[in-house]
């Protein structure tokens, strides 16, 4: 089994699989492990996954995007919702003309509209896989654009329009950004990968730099999420693995406004464990959630640990764990309220997957609506009763799931 891998769209791909872009080695995984953020659901039944949560009206449903179906293949990756009459949806798209090329899509409180995205000129390959909104009027996307080479991509809102930021460039070494989180409009933090380290890198209201972490130990370090819930105060997530990938290990880095150090401390409850997404809702309150799993031909199983601000990371007790089953999203909109979604693969048949913690108890999954091969890959809840799941329902369409 190939891990220390997060998906993103990739439209060569056979029915059923998706290739993993953003190592070194593309390798395509008949099990496709996806990821979506955490939501407030309280719906009743999971189709074919099993009950969770009973709920009044409250639940899921498909809302239709402007590119679903497509006549072209198109996904998303991330999302974030400044409000709740107002999110930005980020991915790709294949072009007419073969190239695959950057994918923005805005909700307005009644539909999703595309919106006019850059891309880097010459480059054959664009992909947004993360987006953050200080404010409805200030955002920043990020990914990678390929052409001879990989490099990294950055593109700012200003309210009007996207334009494409300078970022730092490292050269031809593997380069992407995977998260971003914005406190504010002039503070905001992006990590991924540059060649066998980590990548972060940060926004000061004038320009990006970078932080680039080479490894002291052998082995390659990515980071997938980050979450900011103050301009001195971030925590960045990923994993660390060998290069024949026979270890892996969860990451977790820590902002404390002055520089980053490794947090100690993590459970690695298997021998391959890695986090996929981070929810911050204070400085002292995170949560980190991914998978799980022996390796070999044994299942994964999902993966959610907290941090309440002392000491180290703790286990999270009472996790649904079906079998091949990872979390890659997470939203946390208040702190005893946590969704995460990512995807569960039963034989050649994959489900959505979407959990929730209340707090107190354990996390619990919940209904999420069918689709042919539905890839969840990001998610944001402006509140507990608004959420938004966005990803793609098929190789030619993106879908968004609404919580309401």
């Amino acid at each position: 089994m190939v891990r220390g891998c997060r998906l993103v769209n990739d439209f060569s791909s056979e029915p059923n699989q998706v290739a993993r872009r953003h190592t070194d080695v593309v390798k395509v995984r008949a099990r496709v492990w996806v990821a979506f953020v955490g939501l407030f659901v309280v719906a009743a039944v999971v189709v074919g996954v099993g009950a969770g949560d009973a709920g009044a009206s409250l639940g899921w449903s498909v809302t239709r995007t402007a590119h679903a179906p497509s006549s072209l293949p198109s996904g998303f990756n991330g999302v974030t919702c400044p409000r709740v009459s107002s999110c930005f949806a980020v991915g790709d798209a294949r072009s007419p003309v073969g190239t695959t090329v950057s994918l923005i899509e805005h909700w307005d409180g009644t539909g999703w509209r595309v919106m006019a995205s850059p891309n880097p000129k010459g480059a054959e390959y664009a992909n947004l896989g993360g987006v953050s909104c200080a404010s409805p009027t200030s955002c920043f996307a990020v990914g990678a654009s390929e052409g001879p080479s990989s490099y990294a991509l950055v593109e700012r809102w200003d309210g009007q329009r996207w334009s494409i930021m300078p970022s730092p460039s490292f050269g031809p070494n593997e380069t992407w950004l995977f998260g971003v989180s914005c406190p504010s409009t002039t503070s905001c933090v992006a990590v991924g990968i540059f060649g066998d380290g980590m990548l972060i890198e940060r926004w000061d209201g004038k320009r990006w730099s970078a932080i680039t972490i080479v490894p002291k130990v052998p082995m390659k370090q990515v980071l997938y999420g980050v979450s900011c819930p103050s301009p001195t105060s971030c925590v960045a997530v990923g994993t660390a693995f060998s290069p024949d990938r026979f270890v892996l290990r969860t990451l977790v880095e820590h902002w404390n406004g002055k520089h980053w150090s490794v947090m100690a401390g993590t459970p690695n409850p298997s021998a391959f464990d890695q986090f996929n997404a981070v929810s911050c809702r204070t400085a002292r309150h995170c949560v980190a959630v991914g998978t799980g799993g022996p390796g070999g031909p044994e299942p994964d199983h999902a993966l959610a640990e907290r941090w309440d601000g002392h000491g180290g990371w703790s286990l999270m007790g009472g996790i649904d764990r079906p079998d091949n089953a990872d979390l890659t999203g997470l939203s946390c909109p208040t702190a005893t309220d946590c969704f995460a979604v990512g995807t569960v693969t039963t034989g050649s048949t994959i489900q959505t997957l979407i959990e929730h913690w209340d707090g107190y108890g354990g996390w619990s999954i919940m209904a999420s609506p069918s689709a042919t091969n539905p890839f969840l890959r990001g998610l944001s809840c402006p509140n507990q009763t608004n959420c938004y799941a966005v990803g793609n329902g098929n190789q030619r369409g993106t879908l968004v799931e609404r919580y309401s």
